[in-house]
């Protein structure tokens, strides 16, 4: 089963939210719905309750099937034994993670032959570069411009790894761009709590880095298409598979 394969194998279940399912659609014909998928994750409150959700719907869509393998704890790096027994007595070919690289790194050090492994944005960062997987993929439907040959997002990439020592991680264009917005509504005359309050609700459409975002009347992303992309570590570079697809809006 090639990379592909297994980023669209796991992401249904990794990820749960609609833009990620078009990864599922576009590898479905080379996906064997009778492999396992070892579900797994770390002990951050977030990992635990996307774990949770997961895990229950995980098991009621029957196939592909879940093996439950655990959680490694940050402040017991021994369960991670516990985990990768687990693992391998299921025989995965791919563990769908839910955390950070630190858990995932000792877990990977405890299997005999770690699998490949599809995980959450959490993961696309430098630390992860060096995670010892076969494969290791994340996806995300965030801007990702580190590869842009736009020199706007050139130098956005060069200022914030100046600044910040990596480049820019995921949603790291959306938070540059939420910061934009905010100061610009104080800059405009917006100068209180209440103030901002009151202009947030009146906007409607703002000019991003990569894009533009609109917005409905109660303040909330207006639904629109969202851009999916999945990406492998590469050496030392975390470099994009191919383009996932757009999904429509709900």
């Amino acid at each position: 089963m090639n990379g592909l394969a297994l980023v669209g194998l796991v992401a249904v279940l990794l990820f749960l939210r609609q833009p990620l399912l078009v990864i599922l659609l576009s590898a479905a014909g080379e996906i064997s719905l009778e492999a396992p998928i070892c579900l797994a994750a770390d002990d951050d409150p977030t990992s635990r309750a996307l774990f949770a959700t997961t895990r229950d719907l995980g098991i009621a869509a029957g196939a592909p099937r879940l093996d439950v393998t655990g959680i490694v704890l940050t402040e017991r790096p021994e369960t991670a034994q516990t985990v990768a027994g687990r693992v391998g007595t299921a025989g995965c070919p791919v563990v769908a993670w839910i955390g950070g690289s630190e858990a995932l790194g000792t877990l990977l050090a405890a299997l005999d032959e770690p699998p490949d492994v599809v995980g959450t944005s959490r993961l696309k960062t430098d630390d992860g570069l060096l995670l010892a997987a076969p494969g290791l993929f994340t996806g995300c439907a965030c801007a990702d411009v580190t590869l842009s040959t736009d020199e706007r997002l050139q130098r956005f990439v060069h200022d914030f790894q100046a600044d910040g020592g990596s480049p820019p991680g995921p949603y790291a264009v959306e938070g540059y761009d939420a910061g934009r917005l905010l100061i610009g509504l104080v800059a405009e005359g917006a100068g209180t709590r209440r103030g901002v309050a009151a202009a947030l609700e009146e906007a409607r459409r703002f000019v991003g880095l990569d894009g533009s975002y609109r917005f409905a009347r109660d303040g909330s992303r207006a639904p629109e298409p969202l851009s999916v992309g999945h990406w492998r570590a590469t050496g030392s570079r975390w470099l994009p598979v191919e383009a996932a697809g757009v999904v429509p809006a709900d």
